[in-house]
């Protein structure tokens, strides 16, 4: 993450949470304490205004910034732990005898909407290919079970979600409670 990101994401999170405190706690202000000098707010609204106007801003410039980043590895690190989830769920229940002899692999194959197999394959040295020699169905069930905890896995355990993903999250509530 660059420190153009991190800087925008800093903005964001404050005004957003800003916001939102302020809403919830319904405050007003009324003055404003600036290097000894008491200013008295005539129009506060004017205040709140431009607090939107901040975070609009800031909002866009996240945006601006997170496009800029080559990849974000969100969608690659769930996809890298569901295939290592499936993988390990084939090497236990599909192809147990199948599997252990020396030029056999197997591989995740999506075969239709919402439809997987498990695709045994055997190397022949002798003729340089590789051919499929055996298949066997996953279940809806399975495949859901193992994109949830792919999903739950990569916010809980890596920091790509709170990076990127928390500071949009925290923008978007801060004018859904405004509205409420």
């Amino acid at each position: 993450m660059g420190s153009g990101l991190l800087r925008q994401r800093r903005n964001l999170l404050i005004i957003s949470s800003a916001l939102i405190v302020f809403d919830f706690a319904q405050l007003t202000v009324v003055k404003i304490n600036l290097l000894g000098t008491e200013l008295l707010i005539g129009k506060p609204e004017v205040l709140m205004v431009a607090a939107w106007v901040l975070w609009g801003y800031f909002f866009l410039r996240y945006y601006q910034y997170m496009r800029e980043e080559k990849d974000l590895k969100i969608i690659s690190t769930i996809l890298h732990r569901f295939e290592g989830l499936a993988v390990a769920h084939t090497k236990l229940k599909s192809f147990n005898a199948e599997i252990d002899q020396e030029n056999r692999s197997y591989y995740l194959k999506k075969v239709g909407f919402l439809r997987w197999d498990y695709v045994l394959n055997d190397y022949n040295p002798g003729e340089g290919k590789v051919r499929d020699i055996s298949s066997k169905k996953v279940s809806l069930g399975h495949v859901a079970v193992w994109l949830l905890r792919s999903v739950l896995h990569v916010t809980v355990m890596t920091p790509r979600v709170t990076e990127y993903i928390a500071p949009i999250v925290v923008a978007i509530i801060a004018p859904v409670v405004s509205i409420l």
